[in-house]
């Protein structure tokens, strides 16, 4: 038995073929696995029931090769007999199906766990109808792997289709027949198979329509996107095909019906883009091709047994749209060569007289029916196509041919200006109005400055407007330009024009009148057209909300307007490559650069203080805007607008660098001639600290733009750097420097202070400097305990000057009441030579002491310390002190001095006391005890 075994191994590894009887069958599967799993068997089907047990029993689990698998009844194989033969790979061919009874059988056959058979053939025997509804289960349970190439189902019963020969996951499926379905009655969605090349459906008979259904199943674009070879072959029930939408089947090669003697529709031809050969065989019924034509791209057509659609092909004015397929049979002969003079002379009339009435008419062509557009638009294609065969025949120099040549020219020429003239009509009435309903909003933020800040500092004060906010529109505002029904037809002919080579006269319409719509809107939004010389001539508060306007249409203008212009260039020029760019490019070139040109002049004005916050929302606009207008103006076309886009910021930076140490240098020299009423706080102090406090929300721009400024190195901006977002300021950087702003802030502050000092020597009373220094640096301490300034300065610095507040304080106590304080001390009022008061010395004492304190009363009531916490602070500092020296001088001298002496009790004195520093002079009366 082992001989026999060993001798049939031999024999297979030479390659042999041989039928075994059941004895030596039965010795070889008796054989070590090891061996037998890999080498090919070819099996009588008679001895089927013997590999069935030897499957069953696994000893062939290994096995790589089986062609065919037969199910048997009975005795016979059963299809989950090959549940564990995992290893199978190549073609796989399953034959008699119909002896599968249950799902569950079927289930168990795992043939989606047999990931090596590229190739699976699922065969019936022939039709079952009475077992349709069990063959449409046991279909479904056969599922093969994701890995599968090719699929092929004959033969099969039931009315429907299983629904994974529809699923995307078959991403290496490229073949699939259908053969001898001819109960089904619905074909399934297969146009989303990615990777699906070649198609065949064959006497699937039910089927009477092909529809959407058959291409897409949702959102997917485009249908059979690798599909090379469609073959439709003896439907004899199928009437209709149709919804093929342009970009389906982009690479569909060869298309071929046949047996179909119940069609009569077809769907449009001319969007299969890759067609190169097209055949109809025995369709009787087929009246005519659809009237966009065929396809430029095709290449052979061929018609058989199609008597009517014939002699629709020949008649001279449909023999137009297959004048330029090199290849066309009828019935086995080929078509006529060339162009007859007859039929030529003939369609180009047809064409003429149509043109004059439509001239006459005055009516706009893509305003009426479709018909007319589609007559239109095929009868300038065939006219195209027509003049290129005829510029072939004139080689010859046939006179007639050049005559007709002359002929089709001039048509086309009418042709092209009827279109041109229908393209202008459609931009001009269906553009959309400039409004601002349109578009979403948002609020901008707020500029503020103290009201009077700027008053006694040389500068103009700034305008109201600073205080206004604008509505702007949101993040994914969208505009229509163009009515977007529409669209497609623009595009239709702007094809047509480029393709009869009249682009120049297409994109130069476009760019005039859509150039023309985007000043409009320019001119809706309240923008001028103002030189640099203009701007720069302006007063400052038109100029102010000039700038105001800018920064609302700017954003406006690049979001929604210029995004909305190209996506309108990209959809109308779609199909032309570069044309989308240079189109949008030359309609917004003018307008952006406007806008442009106005920012350019606001960054070589003056460079004055008052100027740098707006230059600075400029600044902050743009550099938002850098990667939009990157985006939209990019490549060679879009250069000259991205460049000059980045030298006006590289500008404005330069321009907000040196406004702020021009603004340092106005802050140190700030001439005062008269000092500030009452010691309060100087205009100065409150813009400086104002301005600094504005200037916070602009902390990244600002560190980007003075970084390294103290080394004198000059800042360039790249796109990367722009600002595109304000975030939290911090004084320090990740080293623990210093951050850019914060130097400069502590710079102006710096200044500030210095030039306090300055100012307060212009009071000859020395009390008073003291106040009026008190006074502006407790009003520095307070606006750095903001939140937007106190990450700038950080909490020492807000102690230095906590403390220098209090030392002025303490200063202006000491020079306004040391000497009213040495009056109630006891030096100097004893008898000479003795230790005795004297009453007189006493008196006069006391009597001092009233007249500098209602001398101090009456001046420093005058005197002015506006924030109330800090008045009353010293109010009662100076109580404490004034007011218990008092009474303990009045106390210890009781017995010495009389009731008239006494003008004010100590109650009154504190109240007194209570009056100063509220800006007001007042006097006293006398309020002593009687």
């Amino acid at each position: 038995m082992e001989d026999t075994a060993s001798e049939h191994f031999n024999s297979l590894q030479k390659g042999g073929f041989f039928v075994l009887s059941r004895s030596d069958f039965t010795s070889v599967l008796s054989a070590p696995t090891d061996n037998l799993g890999n080498f090919l068997y070819k099996v009588n089907p008679i001895k089927h029931s013997i590999l069935g047990d030897t499957i069953s029993s696994g000893n062939l689990s290994n096995l790589q090769t089986l062609p065919a698998f037969l199910v048997g009844r009975d005795d016979g194989c059963h299809v989950g007999e090959l549940k564990n033969l995992n290893d199978l790979k190549g073609v796989f061919n399953i034959s008699r199906l119909e002896n599968v009874l249950s799902k569950e059988e079927a289930e168990e056959a795992a043939l989606s766990d047999k990931k090596f058979i590229h190739s699976l053939e699922l065969r019936w025997s022939n039709l079952f109808v009475e077992y349709a509804e069990q063959q449409e289960k046991v279909l479904e349970c056969l599922q093969p792997h994701f890995g599968l190439k090719g699929l092929q189902i004959q033969q099969y019963s039931g009315s429907i289709l299983p629904t994974w020969i529809s699923n995307p996951a078959f991403a290496d499926l490229v073949a699939i027949t259908l053969y001898r379905c001819r109960n089904c009655k619905l074909l399934p969605c297969m146009g989303q198979l990615p990777a699906l090349k070649s198609l065949s459906i064959i006497e699937v008979n039910e089927v009477k329509k092909i529809n959407h259904q058959f291409f897409r199943n949702g959102p997917v674009d485009p249908a059979f996107p690798k599909l090379e070879r469609l073959e439709v072959d003896i439907m004899l029930n199928l009437k209709e095909w149709m919804d093929v939408q342009m970009g389906d089947l982009p690479s569909l090669v060869k298309l071929t019906v046949d047996s179909c003697p119940e069609l009569v529709t077809i769907p449009p031809l001319s969007c299969l883009k890759s067609l190169k050969h097209l055949e109809f065989r025995r369709c009787p019924k087929l009246l005519s091709l659809p009237i966009d034509g065929l396809p430029t791209s095709l290449e052979c057509f061929l018609i058989l047994d199609c008597l009517e659609l014939n002699e629709w092909c020949l008649s001279g004015e449909h023999w137009r749209m297959l004048c330029h397929v090199p290849s066309v049979w009828f019935d086995n002969e080929e078509g006529p060569r060339g162009i007859t003079y007859q039929s030529t002379s003939t369609s180009i009339g047809l064409v003429e007289e149509k043109l004059t009435r439509w001239e006459a008419d005055q009516t706009m062509i893509f305003d009426s029916t479709d018909e007319a557009t589609e007559y239109l638009m095929n009868t300038v294609e065939e006219t195209r196509q027509l003049i290129e065969s005829l510029k072939s025949l004139c080689v010859d120099k046939d006179y007639k041919n050049y005559e007709l040549l002359h002929r089709a020219d001039d048509v086309l020429q009418k042709s092209m200006a009827r279109l041109e003239y229908e393209f202008r009509y459609m931009l001009v009435q269906n553009r959309q109005p400039c409004a601002p309903e349109h578009m979403s909003s948002r609020s901008s933020e707020e500029d503020t400055f103290d009201e009077n800040s700027l008053m006694s500092f040389g500068f103009d004060s700034v305008e109201d407007s600073l205080q206004s906010s604008f509505t702007i529109f949101s993040e994914d505002s969208s505009i229509d330009l163009i009515r977007p029904e529409v669209i497609p037809d623009l595009r239709r002919i702007a094809n047509m024009m480029f393709n009869c080579k009249y682009d120049q006269e297409c994109t130069q319409a476009y760019i005039t009148l859509r150039r023309d719509a985007l000043d409009e809107c320019l001119s809706y939004l309240e923008i001028q057209k103002l030189s640099m010389q203009e701007v720069r001539k302006m007063e400052w508060v038109s100029l102010n909300s000039k700038i105001s306007r800018w920064i609302w249409v700017m954003k406006i203008f690049v979001r929604i307007y210029l995004s909305g212009e190209k996506w309108l260039s990209e959809q109308i020029f779609e199909e032309l490559g570069p044309v989308r760019l240079d189109c949008f490019v030359e309609v917004s070139k003018a307008s952006i650069l406007q806008l442009l040109k106005f920012a350019e002049a606001m960054s070589i004005g003056p460079h004055q203080p008052e100027r740098l916050v707006r230059i600075l929302d400029i600044y902050k606009v743009l550099g938002d805007l850098l990667l939009d207008i990157d985006a939209l103006y990019f490549g060679e076309a879009g250069s000259s607008v991205s460049r000059e886009c980045h030298d006006v910021l590289l500008r404005l930076g330069d321009s907000v660098k040196a406004t702020v140490f021009e603004f340092e240098n106005a802050i140190a020299s700030n001439p005062s001639t008269y000092p500030v009423s009452g010691g309060g706080i100087h205009p100065l102090t409150r813009y400086v600290m104002n301005y600094m406090r504005t200037l916070t929300d602009y902390g990244q721009t600002l560190n980007l733009l003075l970084k390294d400024c103290d080394e004198g190195d000059p800042i360039s901006l790249s796109p990367d750097m722009s600002p595109t977002a304000e975030e939290e300021n911090n004084s320090t950087d990740s080293s623990g420097r210093k951050s850019p702003m914060a130097r400069q802030f502590l710079s102006f502050a710096s200044s500030l202070e210095s030039n306090l000092d300055e100012k307060s020597k212009l009071y000859k009373d020395a009390s008073l400097q003291h106040v009026f220094l008190m006074n502006n640096i407790h009003y520095m301490v307070q606006k750095v305990k903001g939140a937007e300034l106190r990450l700038i300065f950080e909490d020492d610095w807000i102690r230095k000057h906590n403390r220098k507040f209090q030392q002025h304080a303490m200063s202006y106590q000491r020079a306004s009441w040391s000497y009213i304080l040495s009056l109630l001390k006891e030096e100097g009022i004893q008898n000479p030579g003795s230790n005795s008061v004297s009453k007189t010395l006493l008196k006069e004492r006391l009597r001092s002491f009233y007249l500098a304190f209602e001398e101090i009363y009456k001046v420093q009531t005058a005197w002015l310390i506006s924030d109330p916490q800090l008045r009353e602070d010293l109010q009662i500092s100076t109580s404490l002190n004034v007011i218990e020296a008092y009474r303990t001088f009045v106390g210890r001298h009781s017995n010495d001095i009389s009731d008239k002496l006494i003008r004010y009790s100590a109650n009154d004195m504190e109240n007194y006391l209570m009056d100063l520093f509220e800006g007001s002079p007042k006097l006293l009366q006398n309020s002593s005890r009687r």
